[in-house]
């Protein structure tokens, strides 16, 4: 592929990434998310190596990774369907603190997995020994909250009653979690058509899906070798 067709292909994916932070960002109800911008939003290709992250807060997007990988290595490609989302905000497997929520959808287009569109986002409340989940005079994880290991929290497109039935017992303001969650479902669906879309002109076109990630980081590493050496002399 060649340099400039890469630019091209992965700055549109980066817009894609930025709709989807700004859909996340205008739809919210939560002041930390809407005031303080508390939310992130990434693309990841088919293999769970990152394509596009949005401009955001930087822990978020680096615990991105180790989410998708966690996910992978639990839930084969192979198993998964379209309408399918994942969650998780277990520290050790890719989370940061507790009300910092992962939602990873998987994006087919043409009955091809072709990525991942994944935002993690704070939520006021995820339970724990006071309200707002940040107690601190907490000695274990156990007291900041309910700790939500890799599940599927939504199946074709219809949610997993017994899971959401757990999360919504252990928050003391059940329909908040609920609101976030509405404009999650909306901003990850928004970025699933735009990437769907993006993978099928590049195969009209006959741009190689596949080597778009592998392309785009070799360029990245070759540039910030390039400002590291240019920093040395």
């Amino acid at each position: 592929m060649d340099a400039i067709t890469l630019e091209v292909a992965r700055n549109r994916l980066t817009a894609i990434a930025d709709e989807m932070e700004a859909s996340l960002l205008r739809a919210a109800y939560s002041a930390i998310v809407k005031e303080g911008l508390g939310a992130s939003a990434a693309l990841f290709d088919h293999r769970g190596q990152v394509v596009a992250q949005a401009a955001a807060i930087p822990i978020h997007l680096s615990c991105l990774v180790p989410a998708v990988e966690h996910i992978l290595r639990l839930f084969p490609t192979r198993e998964m369907a379209d309408g399918d989302v994942y969650i998780l905000n277990d520290p050790y497997q890719g989370g940061t603190h507790l009300p910092d929520i992962t939602l990873v959808m998987p994006v087919f287009a043409r009955a091809d997995l072709v990525g991942f569109a994944t935002t993690m986002c704070h939520h006021q409340e995820i339970g724990g020994m006071v309200p707002g989940s940040l107690p601190p005079n907490a000695t274990d994880l156990f007291q900041e909250g309910l700790r939500i290991p890799p599940l599927k929290l939504v199946e074709r497109g219809r949610p997993v009653e017994p899971i959401v039935a757990i999360l919504r017992s252990n928050v003391r303001v059940a329909a908040g979690t609920d609101s976030v969650a509405f404009e999650r479902w909306h901003s990850s669906r928004r970025a699933k058509g735009l990437l769907r879309r993006d993978w099928e002109v590049r195969a009209d076109t006959g741009v190689a899906a596949d080597r778009l990630s592998p392309g785009a980081i070799d360029r990245r590493t070759s540039n910030r070798r390039a400002r590291i050496a240019s920093r040395e002399r």
